[in-house]
């Protein structure tokens, strides 16, 4: 796709090479142009996802935002130790930059999603209907005048209708998090609402952890059921 912006600075000292020996004063100059520059392309990326699921104007700013949000908190890999430390992103992210958090240009592409995630408003843990989802708060001063939304978090995870066992593996990522936030230990004691969802959110990875497996099985047969069929085939 063409752009008419600099992601890196290799990309713009290319331009200018050889016709000034202040080459470093050039870089810090544009350098923030260059962070706004992905922090509006991670937007975007995140607005077209949204827009393809809902009709709805002021629901794609809570879609957008929310997986920005979740994006930034990372979502694979890191085990249970430090969930989301792995380097794959969520799949609607893959096309920011190298496409790996732990690429070259990952940590800039990473601070992007996280500038974008805030563009709007807030994202926060929420209890819908006992299950897992997230709060979306526009801020007081954005002149869309947006309504706050409360989404469930496997609609934002799911929003484009895929449950490959990559997206599923996302949603166990997430649910990992919510346990991590909500087990941490209060010397206040434990609230009403953080009991509830710290609960929840156990609930929810049992289920995730269990989608995830069928998952796994179900695409790990596929291929032998599309040989079985072509061997029929020609028999």
């Amino acid at each position: 796709m063409k752009r008419d912006c600099f992601y890196y600075w290799e990309e713009l000292r290319k331009i200018i090479v050889g016709s000034t020996p202040y080459e470093e004063d050039v870089r810090k100059l544009t350098a923030l142009e260059r962070a706004f520059a992905r922090a509006d392309e991670a937007w975007n990326v995140a607005w077209t996802a949204a827009s393809q699921a809902t009709a709805d104007h002021d629901k794609r700013y809570a879609l957008a935002s929310a997986l920005l949000w979740l994006e930034h908190k990372g979502l694979y890999g890191g085990g249970c130790f430090i969930p989301g430390a792995g380097t794959k992103r969520l799949r609607f992210f893959r096309s920011l930059g190298k496409g790996r958090r732990k690429a070259t240009d990952g940590p800039a592409w990473t601070e992007a999603i996280r500038q974008a995630a805030l563009k709007h408003g807030w994202c926060e843990w929420e209890l819908v209907r006992g299950v897992l989802g997230i709060h979306f708060e526009p801020h007081p001063h954005e002149p869309e005048a947006l309504r706050e939304f409360t989404l469930l978090l496997r609609e934002v995870l799911f929003i484009d209708g895929d449950k490959s066992a990559d997206a599923v593996e996302a949603w166990v990522g997430a649910c990992k998090h919510a346990i991590r936030e909500f087990g941490r230990p209060r010397s206040y004691g434990v609230r009403e609402q953080t009991k509830d969802l710290f609960l929840t959110a156990v609930g929810e990875y049992t289920e995730a952890k269990d989608a995830l497996a069928k998952a796994r099985e179900r695409e790990a047969a596929a291929p032998k059921e599309a040989e079985e069929g072509q061997d029929a085939g020609n028999s």
